[in-house]
């Protein structure tokens, strides 16, 4: 399912909020483009680089900072692969 535009804020927020040195994730910049309708997989564009990549992420939504391997994240170079290998 693609984010609403009112989901995009909250998301970001949790992903800033578990994301630390050390994350993949962490300093970059992203927009949430799709979210799972039945779990807390999140697409997210990363956003600054010289290509385009998407994230994979699987919020914990504990708004907390977590280890360098939570939020578990998997990195694809397009949206399609981010959203066809999700075992939903």
């Amino acid at each position: 399912m693609i984010a609403p535009n009112a989901m995009r804020p909250g998301l970001v927020g949790e992903l800033v909020a578990e994301v630390g040195e050390g994350h993949p994730l962490h300093a970059l910049t992203l927009l949430p483009v799709a979210k799972c309708g039945g779990c807390d997989e999140v697409v997210f564009r990363i956003e600054g680089g010289r290509f385009v990549r998407w994230a994979r992420v699987h919020l914990t939504w504990s708004s907390r900072r977590e280890s360098p391997t939570v939020p578990r994240t998997e990195i694809f170079d397009s949206f399609r692969e981010a959203v066809e290998t999700h075992a939903h």
